[in-house]
């Protein structure tokens, strides 16, 4: 959603406007950019951070920063839901949180960006 209407922009144009953005507004000196969930799942935040890491190192190849995450909340709202303080839940929950993890780190290996299973 881009905040204004119910359209949610899909992850490809995400990465064009954020390079975009990033290339007018961030020195090349700063050494990374951490990007947060704002709210989306986790395979909307990864998907997004794949595509902007999957451009950068394609048709936008040069971008000078790590490009990464910092998504708390997309990595455990998941695996919270399913476990809500049951014991019995608790394996189900550690496979979600570890799956979410391994999606969220495949999305920040510019490597891997376009691989990510979402």
């Amino acid at each position: 959603m881009d905040g204004e209407h119910d359209v949610e922009t899909c992850p490809e144009e995400v990465a064009r406007r954020t390079l975009q953005v990033l290339r007018a507004a961030v020195p090349p000196e700063v050494p990374g950019v951490a990007f947060v969930s704002g709210g989306h799942s986790n395979e909307r935040a990864c998907a997004n951070l794949a595509a902007i890491n999957g451009r950068a190192a394609g048709e936008d190849a040069g971008a000078p920063w790590r490009l990464t995450f910092s998504f708390g909340r997309a990595l455990v709202a998941d695996a919270l839901q399913i476990w809500r303080g049951d014991r019995a839940n608790v394996a189900d929950a550690q496979a979600v949180l570890a799956a979410n993890s391994a999606r969220a780190g495949a999305a920040s290996d510019t490597s891997d960006a376009e691989t990510v299973g979402v």
